[in-house]
C-alpha cells in the first residue's frame, strides 16, 4: 500500500487508500485548524469592532459626523498639533525639573 510520495502527490487519492487512523488524524488536524483560525478571525473582528465603536464615539461627542471630510480633518489636524504641542511642552517641564532637582541635590 505504500506507494512513492513523489508519485502520489499529482494523483488523487480516495478516502479508501488512506489508513483509518491517518484519516482521524487528519480530521483532528483540520478541525484544529478551522477552529483555531475562526478563533483569530473572532479576535480580530472584536478589535476592529471596538476601534470602530472609539471611533464612533469620538465623531459624536465632538460632532464630527455633520461635518465634510475636508472640516474633519482640518478639526483633526488642529487636535493633533495642540497634542504635540502639550506633550512637547511636557516634555521640556519634566527635563527642567529634574535638572533642578538634581543641581540642588548635588
Amino acid at each position: 500500500m505504500e506507494a512513492d510520495s513523489k508519485e502520489r502527490l499529482g494523483s488523487e487519492v480516495s478516502e479508501d487508500e488512506i489508513p483509518l487512523e491517518d484519516r482521524n488524524a487528519f480530521k483532528a488536524h483540520s478541525e484544529y485548524l478551522a477552529r483555531r483560525h475562526y478563533q483569530q478571525r473572532t479576535a480580530w473582528r472584536q478589535i476592529v469592532t471596538w476601534v470602530n465603536s472609539k471611533i464612533t464615539l469620538y465623531n459624536v461627542t465632538f460632532g464630527l459626523y455633520i461635518l465634510d471630510w475636508w472640516e474633519v480633518l482640518l478639526v483633526n489636524t488642529v487636535g493633533a498639533l495642540i497634542l504635540c504641542f502639550l506633550l512637547y511642552h511636557l516634555c521640556l517641564l519634566i527635563i527642567t525639573t529634574i535638572t533642578t532637582v538634581a543641581s540642588l541635590l548635588s
